[in-house]
């Protein structure tokens, strides 16, 4: 069978480091036995050493922390698998991510698999214990290396000051696909997917979230929310005779619109009250827009408009990893022969 490959390599660590990684493979594809190298083989790893050569040009040649990424399709993928955990076993000094989407001829399906060797460890998969060349298929039976995960991801928008619209894109809360699919089948509050997606929604409803020169920033200091707050919250109520309420101002019970500028302001300034904050007020489109003093603006989460929900695949390395910003693998979570099969196996009365 053979498995082609559509690699997102990442190497992150000392820029000296690297700077043998050619050789590494070159010299590894000198000890193959003859009766397994061909030209494929061959081919391969000059067309990998010499890309990597040329990128190395820009590479400090110095212990200053450096990264190294690259995209490749072969079709001999098990063997790239192979050259870059022998760039682990080299240095293991350096942390290497790899996402590769493996398509298998015979079957002509295609699967997705994360390898991670985190700083320390001297290979990307743990069952390749030795350089035996005949075992590569080790590769595909790394199940650490195929668990599939899908992340949570939300769309909200709104119109800052300037008028123009703006979009606040969240990824967060990774979860399994096959509690994915539970969600899809079953109300929210009955699975960890959707109970993790009204966690993240009802965070995001509270958050303060910044906007400046067109994207968004952190807006820094502690979110003051939750029982402690309740006590200054009734005493914002107060002021202005109970005819506003907290709590409906942030589960969008009645619109924020409807509440008055100086009510808005003055929760800005309890939910970030380490900041000192100093608000200002500018209407547009006969809209208030709570301005700080460096020029950027103020939203709650609230004050945005959900534009969609959805899951994504996600490549599964650990929280700790490196981020190398790879694409998500190009694989849908739930096509159109999985809805077959798990229409079999459900039926109303399980929903």
């Amino acid at each position: 069978m053979r498995y082609d490959g559509d690699f997102q390599v990442g190497i992150h660590g000392s820029g000296a480091l690297m700077q043998d990684i050619p050789e590494i493979i070159e010299n590894w594809v000198k000890t193959l036995p003859e009766n397994y190298i061909n030209n494929e083989v061959k081919s391969e790893a000059d067309y990998i050493s010499s890309m990597l050569r040329e990128q190395l040009k820009t590479t400090p040649n110095t212990e200053e922390e450096a990264v190294l990424k690259w995209d490749h399709f072969s079709n001999i993928a098990l063997v790239v698998l192979d050259f870059i955990n022998q760039i682990a076993k080299a240095h293991p000094q350096l942390e290497i991510a790899v996402g590769v989407e493996i398509t298998f001829s015979v079957t002509d399906t295609t699967d997705y698999y994360s390898f991670y060797s985190p700083i320390g460890s001297d290979t990307i998969c743990k069952l390749r214990v030795d350089d035996d060349v005949w075992k590569l298929e080790y590769y595909l039976e790394d199940k650490e290396a195929s668990e599939k995960k899908a992340a949570m991801r939300l769309k909200y928008t709104g119109e800052d000051v300037k008028g123009e619209s703006c979009v606040f894109d969240l990824y967060s809360n990774t979860v399994s696909l096959v509690e994915y699919l539970e969600y899809e089948l079953n109300p929210p509050e009955e699975t960890d997917f959707g109970k993790n997606l009204l966690v993240m929604e009802y965070s995001i409803q509270r958050a303060v979230l910044t906007r400046k020169d067109g994207i968004w920033v952190d807006a820094g200091g502690q979110l003051f929310l939750g029982d402690d707050a309740k006590e200054i919250f009734g005493v914002l109520e107060g002021a202005f005779e109970h005819a506003f309420s907290v709590e409906d101002f942030f589960n969008g019970t009645r619109p924020w619109q409807e509440y008055p500028e100086e009510f808005i302001t003055y929760l800005f300034k309890i939910c970030l009250a380490d900041l000192n904050l100093d608000i200002s007020v500018e209407n547009h489109n006969g809209k208030p827009h709570f301005i700080s003093s460096d020029g950027g603006e103020y939203f709650f989460g609230c004050m945005l408009e959900k534009v969609s929900t959805e899951a994504i695949a996600q490549w599964n390395f650990p929280d700790e990893a490196y981020f190398f910003d790879f694409a998500p693998p190009r694989v849908e979570l739930l096509d159109d022969d999985d809805d077959e099969d798990w229409d079999d196996d459900w039926d109303d009365e399980d929903l």
